[in-house]
């Protein structure tokens, strides 16, 4: 699959960027009028497919990961989808060579994998949260940002750019809402708040959107 789109959606304060994100993502309902459609497939009233094939990274680190797991934890428990009994799977060494990988591009220490989530800088739990797309067997379609590097130090946010560069090669389309520029993310479109998003090889349009 070629890869998807980078698109950035503008909007003055207040515009209710942050809003359209959430509905897209499903966190919210109150689409009274227009229509997300998936391709063809009119998905305004299936939450849970947006839930499921589309990811939402929120500006608050703290809105992500597991505080109480470790690192590495939440890294196992992504990659088996959060299933039940994941612990018994995460043991396996498929799982944890397939985490180890994922480690690989965070550049992250040991200290830092075995550390509780929520013991860790707001910039290293950021790149944690934005990990755990990667460690999931299936890539979300679509990736969500809600100003992602708000207030980071200068090698998280880097460390950030590089994982989400990975999951735009994987074929994850991005759409971002951002006041800083991403490091090596670079728009293909930006779009104003009320017009069709379209992304190539997956396609989501949101019509009639204020």
């Amino acid at each position: 699959m070629a890869p998807a789109q980078v698109i950035e959606i503008r909007g003055g304060n207040g515009s209710g960027k942050t809003t359209a994100l959430r509905l897209i993502a499903g966190f919210l309902d109150g689409v009274s009028s227009g229509r997300i459609l998936q391709g063809k497939t009119d998905v305004t009233r299936n939450r849970p497919w947006r839930m499921r094939e589309i990811a939402y990274v929120d500006q608050d680190s703290r809105r992500g990961v597991v505080g109480t797991l470790t690192s590495a934890e939440n890294l196992a428990l992504a990659a088996m989808g959060g299933e039940t009994a994941f612990w018994r799977k995460a043991l396996r060494r498929e799982v944890r060579d397939h985490v180890s990988s994922v480690v690989k591009q965070a550049n992250f220490r040991i200290q830092v994998m075995e550390q509780p989530a929520r013991l860790l800088s707001g910039g290293q739990r950021q790149v944690l949260n934005l990990l755990t797309l990667l460690a999931r067997r299936k890539q979300p379609q679509i990736v969500l940002l809600d100003e992602p590097i708000n207030n980071l130090d200068s090698a998280n946010s880097r460390r950030c750019g590089e994982i989400l560069r990975a999951l735009h090669q994987g074929g994850s389309a991005i759409v971002f809402v951002s006041h800083t520029p991403i490091p090596g993310i670079e728009p293909d479109r930006f779009v104003q708040l009320g017009e069709s998003l379209d992304f190539e090889g997956q396609r989501l349009t949101v019509t009639g959107a204020s």
